[in-house]
C-alpha cells in the first residue's frame, strides 16, 4: 500500500487554508500540521528503509520465508500506523471546525438577543416620552382656556360694574368715553383710571 500524502504536501499546504469568520486558529492549525509533517517524514523514511530491506530480503532467498514475512509485516504495520495519524490529524481539523462554528453561532445568537432587548428598552423609552408630551400639551392648553375664560370673565365684571357706577345720566358717548379711561372734557377721570388699573390685573 503506497503513500499518497506525503510529508512535503503536508508543509506547503500550511497558511493555505480559506479563512472564514470565526474560524479555527490558524497559528495552531499550522503548528499541528508541522507536528503532522514531521511524524510523516519520519514515517516515510522508515517506508523506505523498510522498502530497501524488502528488497534486500527478496534477493536473499537463503534467508527463508520467515523473514521475508516479518519484514511484510512491519511494512504494513508503518502503513496503518501512518494512516491512522493522517485520520487522527483531520478529525481533529473537523472537531475544531465544529466547535469554532458553534461558538460563532453562539455569540452571533447572543448578539441578536441583545439587539433585540435594546430595541425593545428603546421602544418603551420613546413611548413613555411621547406620552408625557402629550400630557404636557394637553395641560398647556386646558391652562391657556382656563386663563383665556378668566380674562373674559374679568372683562365682562369690569365693564359690568361702570356701567352700574356710571348710571343712566350720562349719554352713551360719555360712557364710552369714560370706559376707555378718560375724561369726556378732556382731562383723565379717576373712574377711568380705576377701571383700567383693574383691567390691566386680569391682561396676560
Amino acid at each position: 500500500m503506497a503513500i499518497d500524502l506525503t510529508a512535503l504536501d503536508v508543509r506547503s499546504k500550511r497558511g493555505d487554508f480559506s479563512r472564514r469568520f470565526r474560524g479555527y486558529d490558524r497559528d495552531e492549525v499550522d503548528s499541528f500540521m508541522k507536528s503532522v509533517a514531521d511524524r510523516l517524514e519520519e514515517l516515510t523514511r522508515a517506508h523506505r528503509e523498510l522498502q530497501r530491506e524488502n528488497e534486500s530480503m527478496r534477493k536473499q532467498l537463503d534467508v527463508g520465508v520467515e523473514r521475508e514475512e516479518s519484514i511484510k509485516d512491519a511494512v504494513v504495520s508503518a502503513q496503518k500506523f501512518g494512516k491512522e495519524m493522517i485520520d487522527a490529524a483531520q478529525n481533529r481539523v473537523e472537531l475544531m471546525e465544529r466547535d469554532a462554528a458553534e461558538r460563532a453561532e453562539r455569540i452571533e445568537e447572543d448578539a441578536r438577543a441583545t439587539a433585540r432587548r435594546i430595541r425593545s428598552v428603546a421602544l418603551e423609552e420613546a413611548e413613555r416620552a411621547r406620552t408625557a408630551i402629550e400630557d404636557l400639551c394637553y395641560q398647556r392648553t386646558r391652562l391657556l382656556r382656563t386663563m383665556n375664560r378668566f380674562m373674559n370673565e374679568g372683562a365682562n365684571l369690569i365693564a359690568e360694574e361702570e356701567r352700574r357706577e356710571i348710571g343712566p345720566q350720562f349719554s352713551e358717548g360719555r360712557i364710552a368715553a369714560i370706559i376707555d379711561g378718560g375724561d369726556p372734557d378732556g382731562g383723565s377721570g379717576r373712574r377711568g383710571a380705576e377701571a383700567n388699573d383693574r383691567e390691566s390685573d386680569f391682561r396676560p
